[in-house]
């Protein structure tokens, strides 16, 4: 994009203008410009689009039998099914000679010309029907081979589209999917490594997998397809019409959205021609073409995972530019903020941005700091930065506590009435923050991570969960809570205050002025200093002295008497005649504070029940008779209910309590028809079975679910009369692949090698899989792992 200026520019708007500009240039220094495709690292996973080959299985909108180009999909690859190996008859089967690799569809089966069985030499020439059935099998064989010479160049095809979905998925956000067209390929005269091969039109794409049916499905981006001109490859080799790359762009526009309409092979003429004098557009598929000093487009499709440079960046910074150019408000104060000292205007802003902030809600205290976890200095005076600025920069190294000060500040500034956004690189970062936050506020939180299934299924928990809080949400007890809190927070600054006081006084001692005697004055180190020093002189006696300050004053101690009496005037005198109870037979002074505090909680929890009662009764008293014995019974089958509950005393059973009785109760219900549908009698009978009799014994090296769908298949094989047979290559296929179930696997010590056995394999992996939908299912809900026999398991779900 070129951002051409005006000859008169407002001063204020070039100085915006620079920074976008250095800003822009800055990020094309970043990035190593990619001329030729097929020779950049960059550039390792793409595929030719007139390379898929047309099968039953395969897609591709190129195809000239596909109708409807507009609701087609780009691409469609279905995994290809491999052709089923003719194997010899048992009669032939000695007289044959086959590679060591049945698939080798290089060697071909020979006939033996004579053979040994049990010390008698056959000779071929007398079986004539060996030889002709030697030749049925060879012609299905050499059929075979051709089918599976299509069948690996299917899954070569397949197997490039498995790599690029898996390294989307794997680098993410580092990566992108496009689809490239028009590819122009010349060589600039006089220029060392000036082959250029690389498309100039392309648009954003997208790789879904369907691992059900193994199927991959390429279509237009999350966002769209968003076509647009690429010129970076050309830069310092070739001069080009800026003018004429401006209307190239607009027509873009008008095929944004569909990237494959035949109209656009006019506009890839157009910029073949305006290159070069010479330049030429060739509608062709195919890549392959020999590269001269003349440019030449080819049409040539294909799509490709690409490490992201920093073109869209430099757009969007020219994007910036225009937008300054054109429809500009008079300031920027962000960017005056980084590129100069605010002006007293600025200041004034800023003033009447403090005083919206603390109008926005009249029942938050400004002067209080909502940090959920630990904070040091460094970390709160950010907030306080954040109350005088618009705009605060914190910057550290890895470690420092970045993240965990961002979910401070989040939760502060979500309990002051503010809305928070925050962004990231990455998704990976997102994640990690979101990780930060406390539990109670995850949920409240709307996440849109990314545009995969997961962060949008993420989002709709999420808007999900605020739904169901806002839905049964109680302000007047919210209101209670906030108070009861508050309060209980003034009472910890009370003690911080006089804790903070006691050490001040604490520190004085070391620098208060004391007078003993005129010899023996000053701070106690500078007393102690002297009495040492005297040691000799005056031979002192080590004695216990308290309260220095009235050792020597008698009067102090009268006052101190009186004030006493004066204190307990009014108090039976013959309590103090009774003897103080033993110090060791009372409680610490830790445990009557904690006794304390528990007094006021109750006491706080009962002035709110009152207040609840209060309100409840004024509506119970407008019931009948009849519809107030209604609710009694109610009440007395859900205390009933609860009570049975506890008697089970299991993990769980408190925080479901808790929570159904505060109105959340959504969770459990479907949590409560999830394990109906697997705690069933009949499960129960299964499992009670494996209890008793069973004794089963896996590798873990294999997936359980692998594991039963060999089961089954090596089931089936027996049940239509299939034998265990080990006869070198001529072993069954279903016996080869499930070798390892043979091997490895054992019920009550014996191998899987009959039907019996494989039932009671496929029903114990039935039963595992349900334990563990179960326990994912409870994972949030039980703090430890139930372990133990299956039957203890049912009884604790």
């Amino acid at each position: 994009m070129i951002n051409q200026l005006p000859e008169n520019i407002d001063p204020t708007k070039q100085k915006y203008i620079n920074l976008f500009k250095y800003l822009k240039e800055f990020a094309l220094l970043r990035d190593d410009v990619v001329r030729n495709i097929e020779q950049s690292s960059k550039y390792e996973f793409h595929v030719w689009l007139n390379e898929i080959p047309i099968y039953k299985g395969f897609e591709c909108i190129i195809w000239d039998d596909i109708k409807d180009k507009e609701t087609a999909n780009w691409i469609q690859i279905k995994r290809p099914k491999e052709p089923e190996l003719p194997l010899p008859t048992e009669e032939l089967r000695p007289w044959v000679l086959v590679p060591n690799d049945l698939t080798d569809i290089f060697n071909t089966p020979t006939l033996i010309e004579s053979i040994e069985i049990q010390n008698k030499k056959l000779e071929i020439i007398n079986f004539p029907n060996i030889t002709k059935e030697f030749n049925i099998f060879l012609e299905k064989w050499l059929e075979w081979t051709e089918k599976y010479k299509e069948y690996l160049n299917l899954m070569a095809v397949y197997n490039k589209f498995f790599n690029i979905h898996k390294q989307s998925k794997k680098f993410g956000d580092e990566y992108e999917l496009i689809i490239g067209l028009g590819l122009l390929c010349f060589k600039v005269e006089g220029q060392s490594k000036s082959v250029i091969k690389r498309h100039c039109f392309v648009a954003d794409a997208s790789i879904d997998f369907d691992p059900e049916k193994g199927i991959f499905t390429v279509n237009e981006g999350k966002e769209g397809a968003k076509l647009r001109l690429e010129t970076e490859m050309l830069k310092d080799l070739l001069e080009y019409d800026v003018v004429l790359q401006k209307e190239i762009e607009q027509k873009l526009q008008e095929y944004s959205e569909a990237p494959f309409s035949s109209d656009l092979k006019n506009t890839l003429k157009m910029w073949a021609q305006s290159l070069h004098f010479n330049g030429n557009y060739i509608d062709k598929l195919d890549h392959e073409i020999t590269i001269s000093t003349k440019p030449i487009i080819t049409y040539s499709p294909a799509l490709i995972l690409r490490k992201r440079n920093t073109k869209s960046l430099s757009n969007s910074f020219s994007n910036i530019i225009d937008f300054i150019l054109n429809n500009m408000p008079d300031k920027l104060g962000l960017i005056d903020d980084l590129t100069e000292t605010n002006t007293s205007e600025d200041k004034s802003d800023r003033t009447s941005y403090e005083d919206t902030s603390s109008n926005t809600n009249d029942s938050i205290k400004d002067d209080i700091i909502y940090f959920p976890k630990p904070a040091n200095d460094q970390q709160i005076e950010i907030v306080q930065r954040l109350n005088k600025h618009k705009k605060v920069l914190v910057q550290g190294p890895p470690g420092t506590g970045k993240t965990h000060t961002i979910a401070n500040l989040i939760c502060h500034l979500l309990a002051t009435n503010k809305k928070v956004l925050i962004t990231a690189q990455t998704k990976r970062a997102l994640n990690v923050i979101k990780e930060k936050l406390p539990e109670e506020i995850q949920p409240l939180c709307i996440n849109l991570l990314g545009n995969d299934q997961d962060s949008i299924e993420d989002l709709e928990a999420s808007v999900k969960e605020i739904n169901n809080r806002l839905t049964y949400f109680d302000k007047s007890k919210t209101n209670q809570e906030i108070k009861w809190l508050e309060n209980k927070l003034k009472e910890k600054k009370t003690l911080l205050s006089e804790n903070k006081n006691k050490i001040i006084s604490i520190r004085e001692k070391d620098t208060k002025k004391h007078h003993i005697t005129e010899k023996y004055q000053g701070t106690l180190l500078e007393i102690a200093y002297k009495i040492s020093k005297d040691d000799q002189l005056y031979n002192w006696f080590s004695d216990s002295i308290s309260q220095i300050e009235t050792t020597f004053n008698p009067e102090n101690n009268y006052i101190l008497l009186l004030e006493h009496k004066n204190s307990i005037k009014n108090f039976d005198e013959n309590i103090l005649e009774q003897k103080l109870p033993d110090k060791n037979t009372l409680i610490t002074i830790e445990a009557f504070k904690e006794l304390i505090d528990n007094q006021k909680l109750l006491n706080n929890k009962i002035a709110s029940l009152n207040n609840n009662l209060i309100q409840k009764n004024e509506c119970f008293d407008l019931l009948n008779c009849k519809q107030k014995n209604e609710i009694k019974n109610i009440l007395i089958d859900l205390i009933n209910e609860i009570n049975k509950l506890k008697k089970f005393k299991l993990s769980w059973s408190e925080h479901a309590i808790n929570e159904c009785m505060h109105g959340y109760n959504s969770t459990w219900k479907q949590l409560h028809e999830l394990s109906s549908q697997s705690l069933n009698e009949n499960f129960k009978t299964n499992i009670s079975n494996f209890e008793s009799d069973v004794k089963i014994q896996l590798n873990n090296d294999f997936p359980k679910q692998k594991i039963k769908t060999d089961a089954l298949e090596l089931r089936n094989y027996f049940l239509n009369g299939g034998k265990m047979k080990y006869m070198l290559l001529f072993t069954p296929k279903v016996i080869k692949e499930q070798a390892y179930l043979l091997d490895n696997v054992f019920i009550n010590g014996n191998k899987c090698d009959n039907i019996q056995n494989l039932d009671i394999l496929i029903q114990y992996i039935d039963i595992e899989s349900e334990f563990e939908k179960l326990r994912k299912n409870w994972l949030s809900k039980i703090n430890q792992e139930i372990n133990g026999s299956y039957i203890i398991q049912f009884a604790e779900y």
